[in-house]
């Protein structure tokens, strides 16, 4: 058995075809953060790259219309996803896993078939334990403008999400 977690953008679509034809039999496990902490975390990220005057060419986002941009082609990637993988696509709420990791990671493992060890909670790679690729696990509350909140919660990005999540 495979199991794989793709990045969803325009050429992970392209290598989700490519994974499917390779392992039918395989999974895939995409990650679906809600907008209003999706966006918390790329202003923090923002904010952090300003502050330390990192380059222009590695930041990863112009503004706000490329930030909604690319969560709406995430949210595209996922409706790809689901058809191209059928039963063999998983979604996992980005907030049950940070909230509840062990119970939301043994649902996972019951699923997939794998036997439970207390291991699979941790981050790891080849069983070296690594740190969170995350730029940010505050509050949403100590980032996000009234407007922010407001345009994300009435804007296409809410709307897309509920497509997944109603």
């Amino acid at each position: 058995m495979w199991l794989a977690s793709l990045r969803c953008s325009r050429s992970s679509r392209r290598a989700s075809k490519r994974f499917r034809q390779v392992y039918p039999d395989g999974w895939l496990i995409s990650i679906l953060r809600e907008p209003f902490g999706w966006y918390a975390s790329v202003k923090h990220r923002a904010e952090t790259d300003e502050k330390t005057k990192r380059s222009a060419k590695k930041r990863l986002y112009g503004g706000f219309d490329e930030v909604e941009a690319a969560y709406l082609d995430n949210i595209k990637s996922f409706h790809a996803n689901r058809e191209l993988f059928g039963d063999r696509y998983i979604e996992l709420d980005y907030e049950a896993l940070a909230a509840d990791t062990e119970e939301t990671v043994r649902a996972l493992a019951e699923r997939i078939g794998l036997d439970w060890h207390p291991t699979l909670t941790r981050q790891t790679f080849n069983g070296r334990s690594i740190r969170p690729n995350t730029s940010f696990t505050g509050g949403r509350k100590s980032v996000l403008s009234e407007e922010d909140v407001a345009r994300i919660g009435d804007g296409p990005m809410m709307a897309a999400y509920r497509t997944l999540r109603p």
